[in-house]
């Protein structure tokens, strides 16, 4: 088995990743649920110190709010998975991800041209990050799907070299 950060085992740091998922997405319910509210209906909510107009902030933090809560649901997925090695469970906490790494591209676009420049860039630097760990989620997936064919393969050997032996 192959590893990912170092020392760290591709299992490990997939079962590392889904935590920090399941975690993440879990403040940003809680905060996404104290914004909502906290909204004041004649417009005058502040976020990241600027004004933003009402519709566009309820729609920005009910987004964040489903995708938070989907990142949770595919999180725990994703680490059942892991631990018990079943390939398809991976799945979801992949496209949640990438879905997630491009919505938040584009709220930075939009960050960026009317608000907070400073968040932007930060929204911006940790999409790497996504991307690590969207390859790592990946490529762990894929050596486990290798494995388990190499393993299928070893088995249909050692069962035709049995009955082989069972013949004479």
């Amino acid at each position: 088995m192959s590893t990912c950060c170092g020392a760290c085992q591709k299992q490990v740091g997939c079962a590392i990743i889904g935590s920090l998922t399941v975690l993440s997405c879990g403040v940003m319910v809680v905060q996404s649920v104290i914004n909502l509210a906290a909204f004041d209906k004649d417009g005058s909510q502040f976020v990241i110190g600027m004004e933003r107009p009402p519709e566009l902030f309820l729609k920005l933090e009910i987004s964040c709010l489903v995708l938070s809560l989907l990142g949770i649901v595919a999180g725990i997925i994703f680490i059942y998975g892991v631990l018990k090695d079943r390939i398809n469970f991976m799945v979801p906490f992949i496209i949640w991800s990438i879905i997630t790494m491009i919505f938040a591209i584009l709220d930075s676009v939009h960050i960026f041209q009317h608000f907070n420049k400073n968040y932007a860039v930060l929204v911006v630097l940790a999409f790497p990050v996504g991307c690590y760990f969207v390859w790592v989620a990946w490529s762990h997936m894929l050596e486990r799907k290798t494995w388990r064919k190499e393993e299928a393969a070893m088995q249909q050997i050692l069962n035709f070299t049995r009955t082989s032996k069972e013949r004479r």
